[in-house]
């Protein structure tokens, strides 16, 4: 049975308590939380690896601060990439945040296996495209992100998703991997409505 793997930036460490509270982790889920550290990439990995065990990976979803064409992943308050902390679109091989490394999970993800970026703007422009793809080349399977503002707390996007494919091809996502704004509307109505007219009447691309 493929598990769920949230891997949770120390910024915002908060969600976990949100995600419990909402039902958005289930018992079998894995949990990886992650402080500012210099080798925090490395730590996730190793995490990930150690406790999936014999488990294959259905969905591999990211939380932490970001902005278009980065995603930070265990930067604390810093600005994370430098600091082998983070997603770069910007990056060059050899660099810190050199995608290499998560090449390591491609043997743990199930058949139908994805990567979410739960972090907002990610997606957004040219910059947050050219990230998707090269996360999705390097994990092997589909990444979605979106180039919205993200509600804190739940496990879903929300906003225009977006999916790479390994193959190259990227296509703005009808079908949110996860879940959808009805399940916000179910889980925090306040914020499904504050979403719902910020969507009406902005567009941040």
């Amino acid at each position: 049975m493929p598990v769920t793997v949230h891997v949770v930036d120390s910024t915002i460490y908060l969600d976990t308590q949100r995600f419990r509270r909402l039902g958005s982790v289930e018992s079998s889920d894995i949990v990886v939380m992650v402080g500012a550290m210099c080798n925090g990439n490395q730590q996730i990995v190793a995490e990930i690896t150690q406790r999936v065990g014999f488990h294959q990976i259905g969905k591999l979803i990211f939380y932490g601060h970001a902005a278009p064409g980065i995603m930070n992943t265990s930067a604390g308050k810093s600005s994370g990439l430098a600091q082998n902390s983070g997603f770069g679109a910007s990056c060059k091989p050899g660099q810190p945040c050199d995608e290499a490394q998560w090449q390591i999970l491609r043997p743990y993800f199930a058949n139908g296996g994805v990567v979410v970026l739960k972090g907002c703007n990610v997606a957004q422009g040219d910059a947050g495209r050219t990230l998707l793809l090269r996360l999705s080349a390097a994990f092997g399977v589909p990444v979605y992100g979106s180039d919205w503002y993200q509600a804190t707390g739940v496990s879903y996007l929300v906003g225009h998703v977006f999916k790479a494919s390994p193959d190259g091809a990227i296509t703005q996502d009808k079908v949110n991997p996860g879940g959808g704004l009805w399940h916000l509307f179910r889980d925090d109505p306040v914020t499904a409505v504050a979403v719902g007219i910020a969507e009406l009447f902005y567009d941040p691309r």
